[in-house]
């Protein structure tokens, strides 16, 4: 289990080249809370991992000048990988990442052309691609 609590802020800058919402990007821009808790169970020639991640809320600001900037809501994925060992060496791998397909927040300013049409913060911590599932083979050399 992991957390993290997150708090930036710039004690000097010169709004000459610092624009309040570069200010807001730096100091807000991240998770608030970062939160993980793993799950890991061997049986024999089997092994389970199970991960639950959360982020708290952050600062987007989909163009520059901060015109439209809002605060995506808390969100929460999971990952999973299954393991089979086929020999000592070689094992193969089934695996998830944001297992359930979970999206960030929409943005409120989705198909506005000076946005051009993006639907999803592009700061998200958990992307904008939904989940990515694989197979591998892995070979370990000792």
């Amino acid at each position: 289990m992991a957390a993290n609590f997150s708090d930036i802020n710039l004690s000097e800058y010169n709004p000459a080249f610092t624009s309040e919402n570069r200010r807001s990007e730096i100091e807000e821009g991240r998770p608030e809370s970062r939160l993980a808790a793993t799950w890991t169970y061997n049986v024999g020639r089997w092994s389970v991992i199970a991960r639950v991640r959360n982020y708290g809320e952050y600062y987007d600001a989909p163009i520059g000048g901060g015109w439209g900037a809002y605060r995506p809501e808390r969100v929460t994925v999971m990952d999973a990988e299954l393991t089979f060992d086929l020999t000592a060496a070689l094992s193969l791998v089934f695996g998830a990442q944001n297992l359930l397909d979970t999206y960030p927040q929409k943005s409120p300013n989705e198909g506005v052309p000076a946005f051009n049409g993006q639907p999803y913060p592009e700061n998200s911590p958990v992307g904008y691609n939904g989940g990515f599932y694989y197979v591998s083979v892995n070979w370990h050399m000792d």
